[in-house]
């Protein structure tokens, strides 16, 4: 699913079904993107799962985690709108 990831697969597997959500929902897709680019700008990598805050966040890994929301996206599209 994902290019690269350091934590646990399933992050990448929210980020995919959020992507979905967010065709019938737009609105889950704006606040996605300002909460991924507001990690971004402080530098900072929530994992919620975890309860943690970890430091380290880079352009790279946003866009990836960009990707897999685009994915459901455009995997909700393809079977939705038919």
């Amino acid at each position: 699913m994902s290019l690269y990831y350091e934590k646990p697969f399933y992050y990448a597997i929210i980020h995919v079904l959020l992507g979905a959500l967010s065709y019938y929902y737009s609105i889950l897709g704006i606040v996605y993107f300002i909460y991924q680019f507001g990690q971004l700008y402080f530098n900072k990598r929530v994992f919620l799962f975890q309860w943690k805050i970890e430091n380290g966040n880079t352009f790279v890994h946003t866009l990836i985690k960009m990707g897999e929301f685009l994915i459901g996206w455009i995997v909700a599209y393809c079977i939705l709108s038919r």
